[in-house]
């Protein structure tokens, strides 16, 4: 949901940048039941290779916005002279932006010094602060490039620089201490390697599974390893608390919910009313998201079975648009946003890869996906977590990003956030594509049983 670098299609803005609201901000006035702390004294540079201590740099400032990349700071960033540059902003995702500094010309005589770089920044969408304080999202993916990203066997882009807010003096802590405003200095991407996109550039089936396959090896390494226990991998030691971090979130569902349900039929361009078909699952999300007591039972089965799977260390973002392959070798598969890197069951790098597309693989080419992962894995990982387990948290996912989804597209029903072309795309083709996904999921994985069981207390698929 996060995004490293040109991961949707966009239109391409040059010279002044006018950066509009992100895709992803919540319902307003949803950010005062999760008030963030922002901690904006004392920003500071935490790294940078062009200077033997980030101390010597000669801003320790990170860029608010777009337009605030400017010659004096991208020299002072660069340590060198920078006399222009062209600003090609990507397309923001759900927890912040990249701007490609492209053209890099600098004073005769400079030597050592790259073309073009990218920057990360934070969101400049308030509504999607509440989230990343919530997940620690910048805490994480700073600390995964400052410190960790040399013990993970999983290629990443190079790290030149990084700014934060005062709350990057220490990055393990927990969410009271989440940084909300950041800069990260990368190599740029697009010369050397081609990216996919979950509107019209998504991987074959075949390409999903090298994905998931290219993070086996982290899951391996880190199974059950005590280092994912610590911050800022957990918030909360060995325990699971995804679940827990939610559920604030989660009480404005039936507020939320209906609003979303019943304007979704003329948004999507389906007329007055939700096809038919829908019938069932919409049944089903009802009951769910206007009912407390039934959630509180829905989203307490979850977590009790996820607390009860061994853990690893998880990507948490394996999506298409965080994926690149280099252009001379289509077999070496790069990642990029590490903002929810994190413990938890192998099975959530599934999730996010899989459900939250307007289209993808079919039932079969997931399941045959699944076993080829499962297949690949050491024999006493495969004997503590069986496929049958794996199969579920994918389902268990299916079930929870159903129901909470509503949750970011209720902040996009506003027009304004977004240009009229943009606006109808985003309902009548990617909304209504991925309420077909969870249609086809809801059959194909039989996931109204799965709710049910939750709901009942009935599930029982905690060994084997």
């Amino acid at each position: 949901m996060g995004q490293g670098q040109c991961c949707q299609p966009s239109v391409v803005l040059t010279e002044q940048l006018s950066v509009q609201p992100a895709n992803g901000t919540l319902l307003a006035g949803s950010s005062a039941l999760f008030k963030p702390e922002v901690h904006v004294e004392g920003p500071r540079c935490i790294h940078n290779a062009f200077y033997k201590s980030p101390a010597l740099c000669t801003t320790q400032k990170y860029c608010q916005g777009p337009d605030d990349i400017t010659n004096e700071w991208l020299s002072c960033a660069l340590n060198a002279p920078v006399e222009s540059f062209e600003k090609v902003l990507c397309a923001q995702g759900q927890l912040g932006l990249t701007v490609i500094l492209k053209n890099i010309q600098y004073v005769a005589g400079t030597t050592d010094r790259p073309t073009s770089v990218a920057l990360k920044m934070h969101t400049q969408a308030e509504g999607v602060l509440p989230i990343i304080q919530l997940l620690n999202c910048y805490s994480r993916e700073l600390y995964y490039y400052k410190s960790f990203a040399d013990d993970v066997p999983m290629k990443a882009p190079k790290y030149l620089a990084a700014f934060t807010d005062a709350n990057g003096e220490d990055l393990t802590t927990g969410s009271s201490k989440a940084v909300l405003g950041f800069n990260l200095l990368m190599e740029d991407l697009t010369s050397e390697w081609d990216d996919y996109n979950t509107i019209d550039k998504l991987p074959t089936a075949k390409q999903f599974e090298a994905i998931v396959l290219n993070a086996q090896p982290m899951h391996v390494k880190f199974w059950k390893h005590p280092r994912i226990t610590q911050g800022p991998f957990s918030d909360a030691g060995s325990t699971f608390d995804f679940y827990e971090k939610y559920r604030g979130m989660r009480a404005m569902l039936p507020q939320v919910w209906p609003m979303v349900r019943d304007a979704m039929p003329a948004l999507a361009g389906w007329g007055d009313s939700w096809p038919a078909e829908f019938k069932p699952m919409i049944d089903l999300i009802d009951r769910i998201n206007t009912n407390p007591e039934v959630d509180k039972k829905f989203v307490g089965m979850m977590e009790r079975v996820h607390q009860s799977r061994p853990k690893t260390l998880c990507h948490g973002d394996l999506n298409a648009g965080n994926t690149w392959v280099r252009k001379t070798n289509r077999d070496e598969i790069l990642m990029t946003d590490w903002q929810n890197i994190g413990m938890a069951p192998i099975g959530f790098d599934f999730g996010l890869m899989l459900i939250v597309l307007p289209s993808g693989p079919t039932f079969k080419e997931k399941s045959a996906m699944m076993k080829a992962y499962h297949d690949n894995l050491p024999e006493h990982i495969r004997n503590e977590y069986p496929l049958s387990h794996l199969e579920d948290d994918f389902r268990c996912q299916i079930a929870f990003y159903m129901t909470n989804v509503v949750l970011v597209m209720a902040g996009q029903m506003d027009p304004s956030v977004m240009d009229a072309a943009k606006f109808e795309f985003t309902w009548k083709t990617y909304w209504a594509g991925m309420y077909r996904r969870f249609l086809g999921f809801f059959n194909d994985e039989k996931i109204h049983d799965l709710c049910c069981q939750l709901i009942d207390g009935t599930y029982d698929n905690f060994d084997h």
